[in-house]
């Protein structure tokens, strides 16, 4: 999987790379929900992954990849 995501379109690639994202740290933060120092960063990150998942959108309704 990580060997064919380079070959998709770049819009599609962070879609896919932004839902990874927001899902791996989803589940961390629900594992580590005791520890509040954590959260700053787990919300960035999730933060990081809906944005690369609107530029991704945006893109591929502009360029038409």
């Amino acid at each position: 999987m990580i060997g064919n995501i380079n070959k998709l379109k770049p819009g599609i690639r962070n879609i896919l790379i932004g839902l990874s994202l927001i899902l791996a740290f989803g589940v961390a933060a629900n594992i580590e929900m005791q520890n509040f120092l954590m959260t700053a960063g787990l919300f960035f990150l999730v933060f990081l992954g809906y944005w690369l998942i609107i530029i991704a959108i945006t893109s591929i309704f502009l360029n038409k990849d």
